[in-house]
């Protein structure tokens, strides 16, 4: 095998590291947004997938309890989101929507969108879990 192969081979394995589904994992928080999760949030559930390819590409599914301040402050405001009631979940990239992940009818949350990246914030209006839904490609 020439030099030259070898190193385009290794290349491609380096960009492909990290890639996958990861369920639950502590890491999650990191990935998407960069250090470690704010102690305000109790993140219950996540799932995670990145691409292989060499442009950081994800989806991500997250619910977690936290205040509404908490949402204010880092989600809607950061990320300047806009209330709205019609969610874009048709980009299900390596499986399905998770079963935990926004379990009922969209009337029972009030959705918000960011105007800037592609997520979706839902808070169930009757126990206030949140739901982050988001897709980079």
């Amino acid at each position: 095998m020439s030099r030259i192969l070898k190193i385009i081979l290794i290349s491609i394995s380096c960009l492909s590291c990290d890639s996958g589904t990861f369920k639950n994992d502590p890491k999650t928080w990191n990935k998407v947004f960069g250090g470690e999760a704010p102690n305000e949030i109790e993140i219950l559930n996540s799932r995670f997938w990145k691409s292989a390819h060499f442009t950081y590409e994800y989806e991500l599914f997250m619910e977690f309890k936290s205040s509404q301040s908490f949402a204010d402050s880092f989600f809607i405001k950061k990320f300047r989101f806009k209330p709205t009631k019609a969610p874009k979940f048709d980009l299900n990239y390596d499986e399905e929507k998770p079963k935990w992940f926004v379990p009922k009818r969209f009337e029972a949350y009030d959705v918000w969108q960011s105007d800037t990246n592609n997520m979706n914030l839902l808070i169930d209006k009757s126990s206030n879990l949140m739901f982050l839904y988001a897709l980079q490609l």
